[in-house]
């Protein structure tokens, strides 16, 4: 049962079930604008094949999902994926999205 990945080297895998749950968190709290850059988030860390800017992306899920979120280590954490994949940086919407979460 659920994702079987089976010889895999050099790839990014984004682990469907946090992406989902974190869509679910945002969706709950009416968070559109949140949801849409995730989403443009992870398509650039899935494109660029980058497991470390992978493992953020997620940490960053998990983060934004919870009760309340903690700014200082979406901030941090933020900061790491733009400095390992710096064209995330230049989604407008995600940062955007992300700036009010940690202003």
């Amino acid at each position: 049962m659920g994702d079987v990945f089976k010889n895999i080297s050099n790839s990014s895998i984004i682990n469907r079930s946090a992406f989902f749950d974190t869509m679910s968190s945002l969706e709950a709290k009416s968070e559109p604008e949140l949801m849409s850059a995730l989403e443009h988030i992870a398509d650039e860390v899935e494109k660029s094949g980058n497991n470390e800017a992978g493992e953020l992306l997620e940490q960053l899920m998990e983060e934004i999902s919870r009760e309340k979120p903690r700014q200082s280590l979406i901030k941090r954490t933020w900061s790491g994926l733009t400095d390992i994949l710096p064209s995330v940086a230049k989604i407008a919407t995600a940062t955007a999205a992300l700036g009010k979460l940690i202003s």
